[in-house]
């Protein structure tokens, strides 16, 4: 794999057992889902699903859940040891060990991850999933009408959901306005008074530390569309550090990074074994291919069926120019992933530049038929 073996493969960050990466990620996959970052949770369970010799994990439950005073939702905890051998009786939750927040994410590996995501049912909780039926349904006016009045730091999951949805209503009106504009205008989703909005409001919220990981996010999201693009940075950073597994968060700082700002990623970002992936991710865009899939081909002893790691990998190959070794991976993601389309375009190049049409020519029949309206097909 571009002149690298195994031995030559090193993690940034030490990664912890299995069992408790398992209950990170689906912690994480719940917990993302109620804020419908779809993206992230797709990230974070392609990951799970990847992992080696996977069990499950049953729980039993004694006692009343905690509510979370400050997020409107609950985290509770169980007390079973955290080995990767798993019992085959249920853990019985010690209702002693609940937690009533989850800003105070453990990053120490050494530390258990034994919480599983709750939120309480109630009047607000049961308009809040009207809120987010109606946000899946991109009824985002209605969202914002139905959520405002629980949109509060006291309930951080309708506060993320109704600006999120008020950031949506932002961006549909950006890209209508380019089609009824000239094509010379520079006026972008930035630009719009939602957006202002959202800063001011959320600006604060954030003076008095009255935001969670995922409104961290969405804060500096629209500080990067209004081009503050180092408070946005900074922000982001804010969001990874409190809730690590945040992979919406790293795009959008990963998209505003060049090669001077290593000591932002490598030293403000703190030591969970996700930053391996934030690493690996930022090689690439600083050009540091043979880095990223150092990093890459370690992790894939823990994610041995990760379809992200090897698309990461070929990537890699493919800017150091490695055609050969891309080719044969690019491939392989296709028979693993027949509907495919994320970096098509690299696997596209290297047919033209080998000359083999008929392929290249099947391949874009396939995105063709598939879905022709995708950019990717176009």
């Amino acid at each position: 794999m571009s002149g690298q073996n195994n031995e030559s493969f090193r993690l940034m960050v030490d990664m912890p057992g299995s069992k408790r990466i398992e209950k990170e990620l689906r912690f994480a996959f719940d917990y993302l889902q109620a804020y419908r970052l779809s993206q992230s949770a797709k990230w974070v369970s392609e990951l799970l699903v990847s992992m080696k010799n996977r069990k499950p994990i049953n729980y039993s439950v004694s006692g009343s859940l905690i509510q979370d005073s400050f997020l409107e939702e609950g985290v509770h905890r169980d007390r079973s040891n955290d080995n990767d051998e798993m019992e085959e009786e249920e853990d019985e939750i010690d209702p002693s060990g609940f937690r009533s927040e989850i800003l105070d994410y453990p990053i120490d590996m050494e530390e258990e991850f034994n919480y599983t995501y709750y939120e309480k049912k109630n009047k607000d909780n049961d308009t809040l999933n009207l809120g987010r039926i109606l946000f899946d349904l991109r009824e985002y006016h209605k969202v914002m009408h139905k959520l405002a009045s629980l949109a509060t730091p006291q309930n951080q999951a309708a506060m993320f959901i109704y600006y999120n949805s008020m950031f949506m209503v932002a961006e549909q009106k950006a890209e209508e306005e380019k089609f009824q504009t000239s094509e010379n205008s520079s006026k972008t989703a930035g630009d719009c008074g939602n957006l202002i909005r959202i800063e001011n409001e959320m600006s604060l919220h954030y003076k008095n530390n009255g935001l969670n990981a995922v409104n961290l996010f969405m804060y500096g999201t629209v500080l990067k569309r209004r081009n503050k693009v180092q408070k946005a940075k900074k922000v982001l950073v804010e969001a990874l550090n409190k809730f690590p597994l945040l992979w919406g968060a790293w795009l959008e700082i990963n998209s505003m990074l060049k090669k001077e700002d290593q000591d932002l990623v490598k030293k403000s970002l703190k030591a969970h074994w996700s930053k391996n992936f934030y690493l690996s991710s930022y090689f690439i865009q600083i050009q540091q291919e043979d880095d990223s899939i150092s990093v890459n081909g370690a992790l894939r002893r823990s994610f041995p069926d990760s379809l992200y790691i090897l698309n990461q990998i070929g990537h890699a190959c493919y800017l150091n120019q490695s055609f050969t070794v891309a080719l044969d991976i690019f491939k392989k993601l296709l028979h693993l992933d027949p509907y495919r389309y994320e970096n098509m375009d690299l696997y596209s190049n290297i047919l033209y530049i080998q000359e083999n049409y008929g392929e290249l020519a099947y391949l874009a029949y396939k995105c063709f038929s598939y879905d022709k309206y995708r950019p990717e097909t176009c």
